[in-house]
């Protein structure tokens, strides 16, 4: 609840647009290389995360992820947790969410 006269505060890595449901959610507590591309191959993110950062994805009915420095982030697919030592080699973890 915010009190009155305060604004909202939502910032544009966790604003979830109305009607979407959130699909992918990955943060980073280290720099961590990201690629993300949806079902019709367009390329969502593809760049270096800074510690602390998160970045969501929805809309789309999959995604392909490349994570480099892959034990820094936590992946949640449909808000569970996804185990990212299963699906990484030489800390890259490479995985897709259908």
């Amino acid at each position: 609840v915010v009190p009155t006269g305060q604004p909202a505060q939502v910032t544009a890595s966790t604003a979830v647009p109305v009607g979407n449901e959130l699909i992918l959610l990955i943060k980073v507590n280290s720099d961590t290389w990201a690629e993300v591309t949806d079902d019709s191959n367009r390329v969502r993110v593809q760049r270096l995360l800074k510690a602390g950062e998160e970045q969501n994805f929805s809309g789309s009915a999959s995604f392909s992820v490349v994570l480099g420095n892959a034990m820094a982030a936590q992946v949640l697919v449909r808000g569970q947790p996804l185990d990212l030592r299963a699906r990484s080699r030489n800390n890259v973890a490479r995985f897709d969410v259908q």
